[in-house]
């Protein structure tokens, strides 16, 4: 949903040509960020332990991987 709501606000300022949006979209993004690595990986890594770190190990935070 994170990444989603990224393209949403950068499809916009490509749309639109407007400096404003493509400062928001960095602003969104460490808002983002932040969220996932203060509040959201710390939980997971609590509830779930050693399977979390397992899953971290092969999913990439932001960016997929091809191959």
């Amino acid at each position: 949903m994170y990444v989603d709501g990224l393209f949403i606000v950068l499809g916009h300022y490509l749309y639109f040509q407007s400096w404003i949006l493509l400062a928001y979209l960095i602003v969104v993004f460490l808002l983002f960020h932040s969220i996932v690595i203060f509040y959201e990986e710390p939980h997971l890594r609590r509830q779930f332990d050693e399977a979390y770190e397992q899953y971290c190990k092969q999913v990439p935070r932001w960016i997929i991987r091809l191959g």
